[in-house]
């Protein structure tokens, strides 16, 4: 009992000290990764405004208090959704991104590691966009794979982003593009970041990649809530744009894959096949293609046995 109850007093101290870490004279990499963490265990303990008052001083002048302080006041937004708070949260998200272009320099892509600063950039900027935040994150998992091996904190940091970013995006791909009980909700939130983050940066910066994106995700939502002819419209108009599409070439495929579905769904077991069929066999080379394969054999094979008298 004793042990154990020294035990939980050192533990109890130790989340004290980190929640109390002094403010800082000066900010350099290692004292910004550290008060960003000490915000973040504020957060995690209902500690919201003293996260805030930890992270203000420096918002301007570090890439990582401004992406912390900015984050929290979205959090904040989505929490309460009052209007006040939602224009502050979209004001301190540009506000971190004209932190982040004071620190941009000129380099090439294989910069050293150690500097960790541009890659940084790369992911709040990337991180804005589904479409782009997915490539940039596959971009610094290649300079890790080509790198020399490190044990800093600041490399151990910058592999820990690039390991998250990879899998959370794999993840909400997975989620929504299957029929599992995180299936809606994975759809839900990609197209809530895409279309709410997009929207509070610039209206302008749609390219037609990230409209089909969100049509497709929103065609899911529709499909899952039983509304198919919304559903369909939805899936109709990314195929329209396929040849506006330039970089995400999966999304034709995954949205035949789905409108088979409907149709299958709908009962016209014909016209899923064909839809099915096509993604199987006129497209090549896209990311998730393995996966997509998996599940169109899959899909195949139940509508051949439904067609069989």
């Amino acid at each position: 009992m004793a042990a154990h109850g020294a035990a939980g007093e050192e533990e109890e101290c130790f989340e004290d000290a980190f929640e109390r870490i002094p403010a800082a004279r000066h900010m350099d990499l290692r004292t910004a990764i550290q008060e960003t963490q000490c915000a973040l265990n504020l957060v995690l303990n209902n500690k919201f405004n003293e996260a805030l008052e930890l992270l203000k001083p420096w918002y301007r002048d570090s890439m990582y208090h401004a992406l912390g302080y900015s984050s929290i006041l979205v959090m904040k937004a989505a929490m309460t959704f009052e209007h006040h708070d939602i224009q502050i949260a979209m004001t301190t998200i540009k506000d971190a991104l004209n932190t982040c272009q004071k620190f941009r320099r000129r380099s090439s892509v294989v910069g050293s590691l150690s500097s960790l600063d541009e890659n940084m950039i790369s992911f709040i900027k990337g991180g804005m966009k589904i479409r782009t935040s997915y490539q940039i994150y596959k971009e610094c998992q290649n300079m890790l794979s080509q790198g020399q091996a490190a044990t800093s904190e600041s490399f151990s940091q910058f592999e820990g982003g690039v390991k998250l970013g990879i899998g959370s995006f794999n993840l909400l791909m997975e989620g929504s593009a299957n029929h599992s009980l995180r299936s809606i909700l994975s759809a839900l939130t990609l197209l809530f970041y895409h279309t709410y983050v997009s929207l509070i940066l610039d209206p302008s910066e749609y390219h037609p990649d990230d409209c089909c994106l969100v049509q497709m995700l929103k065609g899911l939502c529709l499909k899952h809530l039983g509304r198919l002819l919304q559903a369909e419209l939805c899936f109709t108009q990314v195929l329209s744009r396929e040849r506006q599409i330039r970089y995400d070439h999966y999304l034709v495929p995954f949205t035949l894959y789905e409108l088979g579905l409907l149709y299958k769904q709908q009962g016209d077991v014909a016209k899923a096949t064909t839809y099915i069929e096509n993604a199987k066999s006129n497209y090549k080379d896209y990311s998730m293609e393995s996966r997509l394969h998996f599940r169109i054999h899959a899909a195949l094979n139940i509508l051949r046995g439904a067609s069989t008298p």
